[in-house]
């Protein structure tokens, strides 16, 4: 929002400042608040003229509750710092009254709090001198190192399946294995018991070990106590448990007793160390009126929507988290539970924002960073529409970055959200609570770009669109992933995901220009570029896909998909992935270059037959060592296997080719040093490929970030 070319009104804000103070630059106001509520009186004396600029001088701003911003509060108004990054909101405090005790045999802290804030109810949270620092666990699960995420108990029984889909079976009760030391210990009902399978994380509260050996929660798993499709049980971890309170580093929080312990690192004293722990959830909260809520007379439209405020160079960090109840999605796999829900069913979507946006208009959100949060970085909720994101920092999220998500069609029309933008923005380390958390999460939501960010080191998806299994018609259209450098999707810790992840029918969304690499998953899945259950009219163009544990494109069943000009690669799986098969053509595959390792161009789900599913036609095939191009055959035991010549016998892989692209010193080793320009007279050109600059993806330099105004410029032209 540039508003440099008109007159503008300014207000001052200093840490040392005044709320009750006038905001000129000689009577500076305090806080983020102090500055609403003095543009609050300004409109209400007639005074607040148009554009205006708040401007927040370096330093450091003690947050103690969210701001909220209502209609009333609309305009055009820039929250900006006067240096971007040095004015610091903080939602946290510090911790001070330590004395020394012993806990489970080692010298520890502890602390009484007294008073707590509404919204600090629990603690959740801490940081020692600027280090968060991990919750007591058993076992000493850590999902940012190998080892830690590797540091796990199994399921050892569930009660019986009434249907043998795991989707449509959640319980409150498991058995532990008898050989892992599972007490009934004094704090496990204050303790959440964390378990990882399929796509999810489920965080059962309240649990109990009863005296037939089996443990019982206040909530209901969402899938089975399954890892996978297959028979291997769910792993999971004990968080916040005293009993497990040993290690230096680790916490914990007594609820009853108000108490805090913390067990020191090496040389630290009461005297020497900063603990801080968080006093609110979310920083900022855009909250429009929906329709007819406020129930003013005569008002056929009745919502009152925040309009035109901009947040500008502002860091927001350290808050804290909650266990929100995760909405049902209701489809054919998902029963009713009897109890609540342990997890919403994907990518975390229960979980709110730090910055929190509903019913909200034409705002933005410019060269900001959120860190150290227990939540998504921000959610755009109902209601909203034109909310930009640009060149942010997100990092250390207990959730994902950003998440955007409406209403469907056949849901009330106010609440439709659509025409948001994502762009230049560094999201990183997400995931440390929730773990399926996602990079950038487009539900029902329409027309929207992501564009030319950087996201890496999650343990789901980096960017995920759309929200309807199967192929009901749903809002979600028109969406635009281009430019995107993802990698380091993940880590081996859940199973079930993509790079970049679809699902449903979405006419007009576009995959675009995207480099991708690293995806590494627990028991099964990880594919670069995954079109589930459903996705339909959706075009995968331009992209480079390597380093995924399986085929760097994947198709579950959809229809009228289109796959070209990407380099797909495999060293040990197939390029390409296909699931059912359906009596259509679920993508057409064409002008790419396909380099395998092991020779396997496809891999199929058994029974389903490639000819059936893919129309292949002018792609370039290469095996660098040498090894004969080959994909499983139409036996239902897929052992028999089919050429290259037999494959196109069938109608796919018409006029491909098995030739060397030219890639100049290739390497598997070293994909990330390769030029990727074709050069002159090289086949894949002759079969209409055009080269594409990977190098570029990912955010822009800072000049050339200029604004994606509309979702809909392809329409004029593109980007």
């Amino acid at each position: 929002m540039s508003i440099e070319s008109f007159p503008v009104f300014r207000l001052y804000v200093r840490p040392d400042g005044d709320d009750r103070a006038s905001g000129e630059s000689d009577a500076p106001l305090a806080s983020l608040m102090g500055a609403r509520d003095r543009l609050r009186q300004l409109r209400r004396e007639g005074c607040l003229p148009a554009p205006c600029e708040v401007i927040f001088e370096d330093g450091h701003y003690a947050m103690t509750e969210p701001v909220e911003f209502s209609p009333e509060d609309s305009g055009r108004i820039v929250f900006r710092a006067k240096t971007p990054g040095k004015a610091v909101f903080d939602g946290s405090e510090v911790v001070t009254g330590w004395e020394l005790c012993e806990v489970n045999g080692v010298s520890a802290w502890r602390v009484r709090l007294t008073g707590f804030h509404a919204e600090r109810r629990f603690c959740r949270t801490l940081w020692a001198n600027g280090r968060m620092c991990r919750r007591a666990r058993f076992p000493k699960f850590d999902p940012t190192t190998k080892e830690g995420r590797e540091k796990v108990f199994r399921v050892a029984e569930q009660r019986p399946m009434a249907d043998h889909n795991p989707l449509k079976h959640n319980d409150y009760l498991f058995k532990p294995d008898p050989a892992d030391p599972i007490r009934d210990w004094a704090s496990l009902y204050d303790a959440e018991v964390v378990v990882l399978h399929y796509w999810t994380d489920e965080r059962l509260t309240q649990p109990r070990l009863r005296s037939d050996g089996w443990i019982e929660s206040s909530r209901c798993s969402t899938f089975c106590y399954r890892e996978d499709w297959k028979t291997d049980r769910a792993r999971y971890y004990i968080d916040n448990l005293f009993e497990a309170l040993t290690d230096p580093g680790e916490w914990y929080f007594h609820s009853e007793e108000e108490t805090l312990y913390y067990i020191p690192a090496e040389g630290e004293s009461p005297e020497n160390t900063e603990i801080r722990i968080p006093v609110l959830r979310s920083f900022i909260r855009l909250q429009g009126v929906p329709y007819n809520r406020d129930k003013r007379m005569g008002d056929i439209h009745g919502t009152r929507l925040v309009e035109g405020l901009s947040f500008e160079g502002l860091v927001f960090q350290r808050s804290d988290w909650r266990h929100v109840n995760p909405r049902m999605l209701f489809h054919d796999a998902i029963p009713e539970p009897e109890r609540p829900l342990a997890a919403n069913v994907q990518a975390a979507m229960h979980v709110p924002g730090a910055v929190d946006c509903f019913c909200a208009s034409n705002c933005a959100l410019i060269d900001c960073t959120v860190r150290e949060v227990g939540s998504y970085a921000v959610d755009i909720r109902e209601g909203c529409r034109g909310i930009r994101v640009a060149s942010c920092t997100f990092d250390r999220l207990g959730a994902g970055g950003v998440k955007v998500h409406g209403a469907e069609l056949d849901e009330a029309g106010w609440a439709r959200t659509g025409h948001c933008t994502v762009t230049d923005c560094l999201i990183s380390n997400a995931g440390l609570i929730f773990h399926s958390g996602i990079g950038v999460m487009l539900g029902s939501t329409f027309e929207n770009i992501v564009a030319n960010n950087r996201i890496e080191d999650l343990f789901y998806s980096g960017i995920s669109v759309g929200w309807s299994w199967g192929y009901k018609e749903t809002i979600t259209r028109d969406n635009e992933i281009l430019f995107n450098r993802i990698r380091n999707i993940g880590q081996g810790l859940l199973s079930d995901m993509g790079a970049i992840y679809c699902l449903g029918v979405q006419p007009g969304t576009r995959i675009k220009g995207n480099h991708i690499n690293d995806v590494r998953i627990c028991s099964y899945g990880g594919w670069g570029v995954y079109l589930d259950e459903g996705s339909s009219g959706i075009v995968v163009e331009e992209n480079l896909v390597y380093g995924t544990e399986r085929p760097p494109f994947f198709l579950h069943f959809g229809r009228e998909n289109i796959v070209r000009n990407n380099i797909l690669m495999a060293r040990e799986c197939g390029c390409v992935g296909v699931g059912r098969s359906e009596g259509h053509v679920g993508v057409n595959l064409y002008q790419n270059i396909l380099i395998t390792g092991n020779g396997l161009l496809y891999s199929r789900r058994p029974g389903n037959e490639i000819s059936a599913i893919v129309h292949g036609l002018s792609n370039l095939v290469w095996s660098p060592e040498g090894n004969p191009i080959h994909c499983p055959g139409d036996s239902e035991d897929g052992e028999e296997s089919l050429s290259l010549e037999e494959l196109q016998g069938k109608g796919v892989e018409c006029s491909s080719l098995c030739a060397d692209p030219g890639l100049t010193r290739f390497s598997w080793e070293r994909l990330d040093e390769l030029d990727w320009t074709l050069p002159p007279g090289s086949p894949a050109a002759r079969l209409g490929f055009q080269n594409v600059d990977w190098n570029a993806c990912g955010p822009r330099p800072v000049d050339r970030r200029d604004p994606l105004e509309s979702p809909l410029t392809r329409l004029g032209g593109g980007l």
